[in-house]
């Protein structure tokens, strides 16, 4: 295990508030630890355009960060009687292959759909999108109306360490199908058939992040503990979105620590 530390910004006259990136790099045989720790590989570091990353994702080396993570514990999970009988229901057709079916073109215009969506800013350009499937040992579900692909979902495989749920993307052109919640169900099942005791479902921040924490177990990473109170979680994604600027952040500081009893 190797950590770096790229402190960006800070400010001393009128607060103490220090911005850093963090970072790090595990043997194979540290992934299990990586993962109890809280820590999260990453197929896009600021962009793939920084020599640190480019020269360790030449060399095969895997680069980590942290963050607040969310996991499902798999053998707690239990659906819903309503999802339930949506799965019974639902017209849409559903397969898991270990490649793409369709092409990337194709995938990418799904992708570019699903965030315009959501209105998300920060799109990855054809180039960058191309190389997170470069490297990497990958499940996929992808779902079908009518023949027609119109989402996807793509689960990255740990060796017998772990499974983590990189992304989901749908076209959105027939929001009543609810193919997200469908996908949702799906991965879990996916995970706990493989034996996986966790499944990983990437970062949890703002009101977007919510929707993770309906499932039973439930945990998110605080950056010292994995905890499952929901409560605590709903109200740390509110936050994410009220904090607008630095002296937001900086007065928040304090609120931070006693709920978290730190």
């Amino acid at each position: 295990m190797k950590l770096y530390f790229d402190h960006l910004i800070g400010k001393q006259s009128q607060m103490d508030f220090l911005y850093s990136f963090v970072s790090a790099t595990f043997e194979d045989n540290e992934w299990q630890m990586a993962f109890d720790n809280g820590w999260s590989p990453c197929f896009v570091w600021w962009g793939n355009n920084t020599k640190f990353f480019n020269d360790l994702w030449a060399s095969g080396i895997w680069v980590w960060y942290q963050g607040r993570a969310t996991r499902v514990k798999t053998r707690l999970y239990k659906p819903s009687r309503s999802t339930r009988h949506f799965y019974r229901q639902t017209p849409i057709h559903r397969t898991l292959t270990s490649y793409l079916s369709a092409d990337l073109k194709d995938i990418y215009e799904i992708y570019l759909k699903y965030c315009d969506h959501h209105q998300f800013g920060d799109v990855l350009e054809y180039e960058d999108y191309l190389e997170i499937f470069k490297r990497g040992d990958f499940k996929y579900l992808n779902f079908y109306y009518e023949k027609k692909l119109i989402a996807i979902t793509r689960m990255s495989v740990w060796k017998n360490v772990a499974m983590m749920s990189d992304f989901f993307w749908w076209d959105y052109e027939k929001p009543e199908l609810s193919v997200g919640k469908l996908s949702q169900h799906e991965e879990l099942i996916v995970a706990r058939n493989r034996g996986y005791e966790n499944l990983y479902l990437g970062l949890g921040y703002e009101r977007e992040s919510s929707y993770k924490a309906r499932k039973t177990g439930f945990e998110f990473w605080t950056g010292r503990e994995w905890l499952d109170d929901k409560e605590l979680y709903f109200k740390l994604c509110e936050k994410d979105v009220e904090c607008q600027t630095i002296d937001d952040l900086y007065n928040f500081h304090k609120d931070y620590l006693k709920m978290l009893n730190v």
